[in-house]
Parts: structure tokens; sequence; C-alpha cells
């Protein structure tokens, strides 16, 4: 009981656990691009924004994503163990649009495919942070149509719905010692979990306001929540364990060598909402002022139903078929951003951005699985029109983990006494110094292919 209830905490995380914008126009804007959104990023971004396209198009972006982490673990007495190191490559990720306007300049209608960035995780088998990850996957995204209709000559309106899916898996170690928790590597338990809810649905609402002559726009849109219920296996392999046997022998406790049980994860992302200022003083530059706001404080718990869990022991089987409530206690995250861009040429438009974006990870719940804190960030990036309707994106964005040094994290192990069944908290592992950067490559390419040569060098000057 006690793996399953340590090998189910990081799933919590992966709610709150930090992922950024998206595309390489958004990215390279530090994400102000949600009144300004020119191209089909504006499926995730703002749908009201579809708007702005000039005529049918079609996007791929591709992104490298990597998050740096850094590890220094203490123990109670302050005590250091050896740095671990996130060793995991570059998680690839890409977003897929295509548009179409039926030669009105009332009605888009867009259909793509858009995902978070998030990084894979892999650390040390053998490392300080065992016990709390060694190998992270998380996997979610959106499939679906948008709609945006110009209802008034200064107000677009947009809505979309899309199939949403989410697959996390997670691999760390837990302890089971006649002694209660321990870093002894004999009285290791490995486990295995992975989840996964293919059938979701989720949509989000926009609306865009500006005068015709396009000098500024305001606008709002929001990430409606999302709810999954996911359904995978956990795996606890007693094998390694000092009071395993696969037989009966003297001092041998676990007859179980490998333990497999289907669970439910139920977890409902939550309401983003996002808002942006767009001005334009003359044909060639923009400056955008965005915000946005997630409610993440409405996961306060998280329910794993459907477990039935039975370890062999030397006395009575252990059966656990109770929900197991997991404590997350999120709080609300914001960020502030600041971007634009300048054609230096019609065919090339240089775009940059900077912003500040606080944690929805408590210091509490900070772990390798959740390095999240107070970051700033910067995006970098270049648009250009190679031909009158092919335009090429180019974005390079960093985001730095204020470094955090926690003695509060109560994250720790949770051991089982083979001989007694009894839980207890064992020690803590996740107390010490994080260190972490998030580094983003993007590259993308847009075929604006029913646009005239005039308004596709305007879509890339303007």
């Amino acid at each position: 009981m006690s793996a399953l209830l340590l090998a189910l905490s990081p799933i919590a995380g992966a709610a709150g656990y930090y992922a950024s914008d998206v595309g390489a126009r958004g990215m390279a804007q530090g994400g102000a691009f949600i009144a300004g959104t020119d191209d089909l990023t504006a499926l995730y971004y703002n749908p009201a924004a579809l708007g702005n396209l000039e005529g049918p198009q079609l996007m791929f972006n591709f992104a490298a994503v990597h998050q740096m982490v850094k590890f220094d673990r203490l123990d109670e007495q302050a005590m250091a163990f050896d740095e671990v190191k996130n060793s995991a490559a570059p998680m690839f990720v890409p977003t897929i649009g295509v548009a179409h306007d039926f030669g009105t300049d009332k009605l888009v209608l867009a259909f793509g495919f858009y995902s978070p960035y998030a990084p894979d995780l892999q650390y040390d088998i053998d490392g300080a942070q065992r016990y709390t990850l060694t190998d992270a996957l998380l996997l979610s995204g959106n499939v679906g149509p948008s709609l945006a209709f110009r209802a008034h000559d200064w107000i677009t309106v947009g809505a979309g719905v899309s199939w949403s899916f989410l697959y996390v898996s997670q691999d760390l170690t837990t302890t089971a010692s006649i002694d209660g928790g321990t870093d002894d590597r004999l009285f290791d338990i490995k486990s295995g979990f992975a989840v996964a809810d293919m059938l979701a649905v989720s949509g989000n609402l926009g609306v865009l306001v500006g005068p015709p002559d396009d000098k500024w726009a305001l606008a709002l849109a929001a990430q409606l929540p999302t709810r999954f219920s996911a359904t995978g296996d956990l795996v606890l392999d007693f094998t390694d364990n000092a009071y395993y046997t696969g037989e009966l022998e003297i001092g041998k406790i676990i007859y179980s060598d490998t333990v497999t049980d289907e669970v439910t994860l139920n977890l409902t992302l939550p309401l983003i909402v996002r808002a942006g200022f767009v001005f334009r003083p003359n044909d060639r530059a923009e400056l955008e002022l965005a915000g946005v706001y997630e409610r993440w404080r409405s996961i306060q718990e998280l329910r794993v139903t459907d477990v039935e869990l039975l370890v062999e022991t030397q006395g009575e089987p252990v059966l656990f078929t109770e929900d197991i409530v997991i404590p997350a206690a999120y709080q609300d995250a914001f960020s502030v951003r600041l971007g634009g861009n300048f054609a230096v040429r019609d065919a090339l438009k240089l775009r940059a951005g900077l912003f500040f974006e606080t944690s929805a990870v408590p210091e509490k719940a900070l772990g390798v699985g959740l390095v999240d804190g107070n970051k700033l960030g910067y995006g970098l990036g270049v648009s250009w029109l190679v031909k009158p309707r092919i335009s090429l994106d180019a974005a390079w964005g960093q985001s730095f983990l204020i470094p955090i040094e926690t003695r509060s994290s109560t994250v720790s192990q949770i051991a089982v006494d083979p001989l007694t069944n009894t839980i207890s908290s064992g020690k803590f592992v996740a107390q010490g110094t994080y260190r972490s950067r998030f580094d983003l490559a993007v590259v993308g390419v847009t075929w604006s292919f029913g646009a005239g040569e005039q308004d596709a060098t305007e879509t890339s000057a303007d």
C-alpha cells in the first residue's frame, strides 16, 4: 500500500507541472501573442485571433524542449548527497493547423493539433532523488476545430472544441524495512506507473476588440477546465528487496515478486484566462502586453479509484481496496509578458519578448518531479517571407527558475514495516537546493495557399 501511495504522488505533480506556450512566433515574443496572434497558434492562444489571418493558411511548427535540473539533496541532519541531474534528451513536439476563410472577411474555420511544451525527465535510478522520481513522461494534446466570426467591424468572437488526451508515466523507488525509512538500497522497491485518457473533451473561447485600422486590439480568452479519467497499470517489483523470497525462507517476509494493479486517476485541469493588448504605432512595429491567470487552487486533491492491490507476506496477504486521496494544495499562478516584432524589411520580421511567471507548486510539494518556482524568461525569433506565400519562422527561448534552497519540503518516503504491515513517513527526500533552466528551440513554416502575392507579403510584414 505504501508503494502505491508513493508511486501515485508524482502524478499529482504532473498537473501543476510547468509547461510553456506553443509556436515559434509566440515563443519568440515571450508568450505576448494573445491579441496580435497572426498564425494558426491562435487555436491555442485565442480562437478569436483567427480573424487576424489573411486568407487560407497551412502551418507546421516543430519544437525541441529540454529542462535542465540540478538537485543537491540534504538529509535531516543537513548532510549532503551527490548532486543529481536530469539526463533526458530533448522532447520533440509538433504543432499543426489549417484554416480557410471561404472567401469572406467575416468567418474563419480552422482545424489543428497543439500541445503545451513539457520536457522529459530522467534521473539516476540509484541517485539520492530516487524516492521521488527516476523517470517521467507527460504527453498531452488537443485536436479539433475552432471558428472565428467578425460580429462587428470592431469585434471578433471565437470558440474551439477539441478532443484532448493525457498520458503520464512515472518510475520511482519506495522502501520496505522493519527499521522505518532508510536510504539503504537493500530495502528498495522499484515502482512503475502509467495511466492514460484518450477521450476527454476540452474547449476554449475568445474575443478580439479593435478598430478597423488595426492600430490596436484588446483580447480576452479562456481555456475551459478539462476533466480526465485516466486508467492504467501500477507495477511493483520486490525482487531486489532484502525481505523478498520466492519461497519460504527464514528471515524473509515478502513472497510476491511483481504485483500489477489497474487503477484510475481522476484529474481536472484548471481554468486558464489570457488577456492581451497590442499596439501598432506604424506599419512595421507591434508591441503587446499580456497576462495569464491559471486557477490551480481548484485542485486541492486528486483521487485514485479502482484500487485492488494484493501483496503476499509471511502473515496474511495484504489487500488494499480503498480510494487513494492525494493532497495537492496547488496555488493559483499568473504571468506577465511583454513582446513585439519589427519588420526590418518587407520580407523580414524580428521578434523578441520577456516574461515573469509564478509557480502553481507550493514549496512543501517541491521535488525533482515538480521542479517549478517563480521564473524569468525571454524569447528571440525571426520570420522570413522566403516566397510570396511561404513564411519561415525560427525562435529560441529560455526561462530560468529562481534558485530554491528549501528545508520545508514535506515530500518523504512512505515506509512500510512488512512484519506488522504498519505504515509511516520515512525520511524527507526532497529538501535541498534546486536549480533549473527551460530551453526551447522552435522552427515553423506557414503557407498562405489562398492569398494573393500582395496579401501574403502584407501578412508577413504587418
